[in-house]
């Protein structure tokens, strides 16, 4: 039941029984009056599908670029609102969600406490259509902080992009102007937040062990494999070997089309640790272990053209059998997964 209802119906049988607190109790009806809807971002191809809400009277988002989303409707879960929404908003089925947090959104110009239930979407049916309420148009991640929006919008849309684990973040506005955010209930500055920018990563602590970035790339273009790790259905870590190509900029692999338990860590969160160590040697007498190693952040994509990664892994590991690689190629590209890992950032470390 929403939770709006059950405090006004509590309320209401209070004032039939003592209506001589008619005032009092009407303010505390205002109070506690809560709204839930769901909001959605539609990704794809690097943008999202913004709607330009320009064309409803009254509106308090009027004029900003906002995502897909609206009220829930009698009965319905978050997942069942924002389905709809979409669907009648847009004319597009949405056929992966990912609920990635809940937006406590409260505001002098509303007479109710929102919690909007935030999702993102890259998979999608169907063909966009005119909406009502406003004007679709797909933006690219990075115009975003030019249009006209809320100051809050750039920190949950920060952290959408980082993939951050599920979060809450409570927005408290004076008309237009944030007064307040937190964050898992934490004060947060939303000048902090440069959409489009990476989390910074922690400092290697042995600093004498540190190797330059270019080190560390040498070692990836020698390691003979890596380890993937992600995070797997169950919420455990999972490392898996594989050998893998890299072209000085990406780190290049292949498995199975579409099957597996890394392509499915994949889907549910793109981003992935990827390690190579080389050059081991046991010092017993020491008790201790020379080694040089990297270590790498980023985030993995389903190649657009697997022919690339393909060719490299062949060039790495066979490269006396190019020809020969090209038919098996041609061959095994249909039904063969190939994967291509953004680097966001890299370490390397040395132990003489």
């Amino acid at each position: 039941m929403n939770a709006g209802l059950f405090c006004k119906r509590s309320f209401i049988n209070i004032l039939r029984a003592y209506p001589s607190r008619l005032i009092y109790t009407q303010r505390l009806i205002y109070i506690f009056a809560m709204l839930n809807t769901s909001l959605c971002y539609i990704e794809q191809n690097g943008s999202y599908l913004l709607l330009h809400r320009v064309k409803k009277k009254n509106d308090i988002n009027h004029d900003k670029w906002i995502g897909i989303g609206g009220k829930f409707e009698e009965g319905e879960s978050p997942e069942d609102c924002i389905r709809r929404e979409a669907r009648e908003e847009t004319g597009l089925e949405l056929t992966d969600l990912k609920y990635c947090g809940i937006v406590t959104f409260i505001s002098d110009g509303m007479n109710e406490v929102e919690f909007m239930h935030l999702f993102k979407a890259t998979q999608f049916t169907g063909e966009i259509k005119e909406c009502d309420e406003g004007t679709l148009e797909w933006i690219r991640k990075e115009k975003f902080a030019e249009l006209p929006h809320w100051d809050g919008d750039r920190i949950f849309l920060t952290l959408l992009d980082r993939e951050v684990p599920f979060f809450s973040l409570k927005l408290t506005y004076k008309g237009d102007e944030l007064q307040e955010a937190l964050l898992n209930e934490k004060p947060v500055d939303h000048r902090d937040f440069a959409y489009g920018t990476l989390a910074p990563f922690p400092p290697m602590r042995r600093k004498d062990r540190e190797m330059s970035t270019e080190a560390a790339s040498d070692i990836l273009k020698t390691g003979e494999y890596g380890i993937l790790s992600t995070q797997n259905s169950i919420g455990y870590p999972y490392g898996i070997p594989l050998n893998y190509a890299y072209d000085g900029k990406n780190i290049w692999f292949h498995g199975a089309k579409g099957a597996g338990e890394k392509v499915q860590d994949f889907a549910k969160d793109s981003k992935v640790c990827f390690t190579v160590v080389r050059d081991t040697e046991l010092h017993p007498e020491k008790f201790s272990t020379a080694f040089e190693s990297c270590i790498v952040f980023g985030r993995v994509h389903p190649a657009e053209d697997p022919k690339i990664g393909l060719r490299l892994l062949v060039e790495k590991y066979s490269p006396e059998y190019k020809a020969a690689g090209e038919a098996y190629i041609e061959r095994a590209v249909s039904h063969t997964g190939v994967y291509r890992i953004d680097i966001e950032h890299i370490s390397g470390k040395k132990h003489l």
